[in-house]
């Protein structure tokens, strides 16, 4: 892989990518969290990520201005990330319709797939 998809994979996922190695991120207490999602395209899935299968944080963009959702888990042998990125929504705010960018961090292929 070259520098700079490995310093984007960095950033985007806050951590190197590689397959956790502490126990996994709990997205609700009770682990009743999940990411159904069908992936077609030069990236083939069906991921239905739930309980000890799924890990999961949320944090503030850079610039403070919206938020960032990162699910992970494995497919396709390997570990694969999905993070959705809002930035027309402050803490504490609800919204609907609003723009999303997507990012799809594939360790297995070692690509990145992202909107704009």
């Amino acid at each position: 892989m070259s520098p700079l998809p490995a310093l984007l994979l960095a950033a985007l996922a806050g951590a190197p990518f590689s397959a956790p190695s502490a126990p996994a991120l709990r997205c609700l207490p009770d682990d009743s969290g999940f990411l159904v999602m069908r992936l077609r395209g030069s990236l083939e899935a069906d991921l239905d990520w739930r309980g000890a299968g799924l890990d999961c944080t949320g944090m503030s963009r850079p610039d403070g201005r919206g938020l960032r959702l990162r699910f992970a888990g494995q497919s396709r042998g390997g570990h694969l990330a999905v993070v959705f990125a809002v930035s027309a929504i402050d803490e504490g705010e609800t919204a609907s319709g609003v723009p999303v960018n997507l990012t799809l961090l594939d360790e297995a292929g070692e690509r990145i797939y992202g909107t704009r």
